[in-house]
């Protein structure tokens, strides 16, 4: 089950590499990252998070372009909810997490796949130290 959670200045997105299928597609976005200070960037152009925090309740949607998700192989079709900002990119994943309400956010979202059951604070320890080099994404363009 994927995770959020409101750490260390960030907001991390834990994916099961293995897990659902829109877990599974998040994952192998990393692979269409590009490198930059210990993280893997993805581009604007194909793929965001969407946030919504209210009530202390964190929503963060992962969306990318059909036209990226075919490029690594996977069937943009079997995604069918799409973004509320641009109609060419469906909703990989929809993950809820609690954050305290005004809590200020970073603008990226970072994201990570690993084995279920991998303790936050590893995760997080690993994140610090470079040895995960996660993938971040930024807020759509407007």
């Amino acid at each position: 089950m994927p995770e959020v959670h409101c750490a260390a200045g960030r907001v991390l997105v834990v994916v099961d590499p293995e897990g659902t299928p829109g877990e599974r597609a998040v994952a192998r976005l990393a692979e269409l990252g590009y490198e930059g200070d210990g993280v893997l960037h993805l581009s604007r152009t194909d793929g965001w998070a969407e946030r919504r925090l209210r009530d202390g309740v964190l929503v963060v949607d992962v969306l990318v372009r059909s036209a990226a998700l075919e490029s690594l192989g996977v069937d943009a079709e079997a995604f069918t909810e799409r973004s509320r900002v641009d109609r060419r990119a469906v909703r990989l994943l929809r993950v809820r997490g609690e954050a305290a309400e005004g809590e200020r956010l970073p603008d990226a979202t970072t994201v990570v796949a690993v084995p279920p059951g991998t303790p936050v604070r590893r995760v997080l320890a690993d994140l610090d130290s470079g040895v995960e080099w996660p993938l971040v994404l930024a807020p759509p363009q407007r």
